[in-house]
């Protein structure tokens, strides 16, 4: 099956657990409403369903999968707010709809972003056994690691640094490091705490998440730009697929889907 239409089946699934979830445990107020709307204006939903098939893959239950997966998005929401607020990047539109400040005010957005990111932890605390307690500590301690200093706040406070100015590749790089990959560390090494896998595994797999994070971002930068000289970073992207999925135990040989997603990220022009 081609990886478009997996993503494309995966996504209306995850969307009807999401609106589910939205029904039973969010009210109706003003803050309420910015946050079913930022949940639920779209998405590729990539972080979730590439977490989905690794939790599959090393035989995690549907709960638990799920519990990852929306805890992931709920992150990546919680950060675009936040990026969109006009003391930050100032956008109007996202996924083509008003941004959650310009529909609902720049106080409602901070407190909404504030709320999902909480709402993330709850949803692992609440969906994760505990008989696996050490593990979920694990989970949180990345969320928290992910989120601060060390990577999505600290991007965002160099990316804000280097507004205006030409980015060496260098600090693009570190950059879509913090802001992208550091996500995706979360979505794909999370399965493989809960799961207790071999040392060996969770290092493959904050490889493979920090060059599928950067490839993501790459060519995202270059369809944003409407680059017409894909090759230089092509070629980037190529070595960065090759040296997290080359000879590797779980997302080398053993399983190529890996590779190939990694592949459709890097040559997808939308």
């Amino acid at each position: 099956m081609k990886i478009e239409v997996q993503m494309n089946r995966y996504r209306k699934e995850f969307n009807s657990l999401l609106n589910k979830y939205v029904k039973q445990n969010i009210g109706n107020n003003t803050l309420d409403r910015a946050i079913k709307y930022s949940l639920t204006i779209g998405g590729k939903r990539v972080r979730p369903f590439i977490s989905s098939l690794i939790s599959k893959d090393l035989g995690l239950s549907k709960k638990e999968s799920f519990a990852i997966s929306l805890a992931s998005e709920m992150v990546h929401t919680y950060t675009l707010i936040h990026d969109d607020l006009p003391s930050m990047d100032n956008d109007d539109l996202r996924r083509g709809n008003p941004t959650t400040h310009i529909k609902f005010n720049e106080a409602n957005a901070i407190l909404a972003g504030n709320s999902i990111f909480s709402m993330a932890i709850n949803i692992l605390i609440k969906n994760i056994s505990k008989k696996k307690n050490d593990s979920l500590l694990k989970i949180i301690e990345l969320l928290c690691n992910i989120s601060g200093l060390q990577g999505l706040a600290k991007g965002q406070s160099l990316d804000l640094e280097m507004q205006n100015k030409k980015k060496s590749i260098k600090k693009m790089l570190e950059i879509n490091r913090l802001k992208t990959s550091k996500l995706f560390e979360f979505c794909v090494v999370s399965p493989f705490i809960l799961s207790k896998s071999p040392s060996k595994y969770i290092k493959e797999a904050k490889l493979f998440s920090n060059n599928l994070g950067l490839i993501f971002q790459i060519t995202d930068d270059m369809i944003d730009l409407e680059n017409k000289n894909y090759q230089n970073m092509n070629n980037l992207c190529v070595k960065l697929i090759r040296e997290c999925t080359k000879k590797k135990s779980f997302f080398g040989e053993r399983n190529l889907f890996f590779q190939d997603f990694l592949y459709y990220i890097m040559n997808r022009r939308k």
